[in-house]
């Protein structure tokens, strides 16, 4: 295999992954993840009664993310060739940045849930 050949699937791959960021942002945009305004009893409330949304914002925010990562590692597939230690660089921090946005969501959206399901639990005991 070549190189150019890989190198232009991956121009490619950026390419879908810059147009589905473009896509995925009004829906982003659109769909609340919580009201971190609330109270907290309100916010579980909230949760609890529209955890669709809450699960669509995430996964939508997840992809955004990882179609955003691609974009960045398809950027320093080009820089590459030229000043590899720069792309080596970006790639690094893109990384690091897509992992703790993934952990802060990750941990969000499960402890979320849980304090609902707790909440939920602990409000309907005789």
């Amino acid at each position: 295999m070549d190189f150019d050949f890989i190198e232009k699937r991956i121009y490619r791959a950026a390419t879908w992954c810059a147009i589905l960021c473009l896509a995925l942002t009004v829906p982003m945009m659109l769909i609340p993840i919580a009201p971190f305004h609330l109270s907290s009893p309100e916010t579980m409330a909230w949760i609890q009664e529209h955890l669709g949304f809450h699960l669509a914002s995430w996964a939508t925010q997840m992809a955004w993310v990882f179609c955003f990562l691609g974009v960045f590692l398809g950027a320093g597939i080009r820089v590459f060739r030229f000043a590899p230690a720069s792309a080596l660089m970006a790639w690094g921090a893109a990384i690091v940045a897509t992992n703790s946005f993934f952990i802060e969501k990750f941990i969000r959206f499960w402890s979320l849930s849980i304090m609902a399901r707790y909440h939920e639990m602990t409000h309907h005991l005789p």
